[in-house]
């Protein structure tokens, strides 16, 4: 595991700045998301487990128990080079996305409870908003928890806006539905779609 410090982060091009942000020498933080790998997939459920436990004592505490269950979920992502991961030479986070319609929709975005709030989100964001930019995609959409501060807000800083319920963004507003009717403990009242315009 590395930590802050670690001489490994020295090596990989990596550091710590006074704000306690990773960032990457080389490329000051746009491209510190990479493709990933066949060989990455199986290292993607503990991340997902490892960022989980930080909803421990919240209305989301459910979740702890479900994450991470399969690393096979994110097989179509990685097929479709839809998967990105950050890699500080072990794996630290994940995004993975999908194509519907003119949209791409973020499917999971998680970090390694250590690294987060380290600006690794924000990095492993960039390169799926660049995708959906570079094939002149309309927007990137989200759901994600309306009051966890760590959740919407974040979002927020990134670009997105909260999709009113009567908006016209019918794909995005299904999966809030969709959420709800799979049970797995998703509370609609406290959920939101999310959309970044990106034309």
């Amino acid at each position: 595991m590395i930590v802050p410090g670690d001489q490994r982060i020295l090596e990989t091009g990596w550091f710590w700045d006074d704000f306690g942000k990773c960032r990457n020498r080389q490329s000051e933080f746009k491209d510190d998301g990479r493709h990933a790998r066949p060989a990455d997939v199986d290292a993607l459920g503990q991340i997902e487990q490892s960022a989980a436990t930080l909803f421990e004592g919240t209305h989301m505490s459910w979740a702890v128990t479900i994450a991470g269950q399969s690393s096979k979920t994110y097989l179509p992502a990685l097929e479709q080079r839809l998967l990105w991961v950050a890699d500080v030479g072990e794996l630290v986070g994940f995004v993975a996305a999908s194509y519907q319609k003119d949209c791409l929709l973020i499917e999971e975005l998680s970090v390694a409870r250590m690294f987060q709030r380290r600006g690794f989100g924000r990095a492993l964001l960039d390169p799926a908003v660049a995708d959906a930019t570079a094939f002149q995609k309309r927007a990137v959409g989200l759901t994600t928890d309306r009051d966890l501060p760590w959740n919407r807000l974040f979002y927020e800083s990134a670009g997105f806006h909260v999709v009113p319920n009567n908006a016209s963004e019918i794909w995005l507003l299904y999966r809030l539905r969709l959420e709800a009717q799979q049970g797995h403990g998703h509370d609609p009242g406290r959920r939101c779609a999310m959309l970044k315009l990106l034309s």
